[in-house]
């Protein structure tokens, strides 16, 4: 299986480079065609911006966002917490995936095994401007935090 490799998206944002290997087949479907010589100006470095550019299209952005254990508020209507963090730039149409749970430096297992259980009781997250509110089956009685991708 032929790949095309080594291509760096810069996030113009962070500064941050990410590489990606992408399968022959998968760029050729994600440009549109087979033939490079129809993508962008023809070139292979104009095929490989036009797939650059898609591929910044495709990757959100990395946030940490805390929720607290005393910011949960019970939502009478769906009997479920729910809690409001600011997310600058996020809108109600954009979507999100949670990464992982970042754990403070040095905490213990105890204490892991603490934060996972609240971050367990998650249900689901709505964006909205500028921010994102999280639900919870039952109150979290820890704080935690959570690494998103927004896109």
């Amino acid at each position: 299986m032929a790949y095309i490799s080594n291509i760096d998206a810069i996030s113009a944002s962070s500064g941050t480079t990410k590489n990606y290997k992408i399968k022959d087949s998968e760029a050729r479907s994600l440009l549109g065609s087979s033939s490079i010589s129809s993508i962008g100006d023809g070139t292979v470095t104009g095929a490989i911006n036009t797939l650059y550019t898609m591929i910044q299209n495709i990757s959100g952005t990395i946030y940490t966002v805390t929720l607290s254990a005393a910011s949960w508020t019970l939502n009478s209507t769906t009997g479920y917490y729910t809690q409001s963090v600011t997310v600058s730039g996020v809108t109600s149409t954009s979507k999100f995936k949670i990464n992982g749970i970042v754990y403070p430096s040095g905490t213990t297992l105890d204490s892991k095994a603490g934060i996972d259980f609240a971050a367990s009781l998650l249900l689901n997250g709505d964006t909205q401007t500028n921010s994102i509110v999280f639900s919870a089956v039952e109150k979290p009685d820890t704080n935690f935090t959570l690494e998103i991708e927004v896109k």
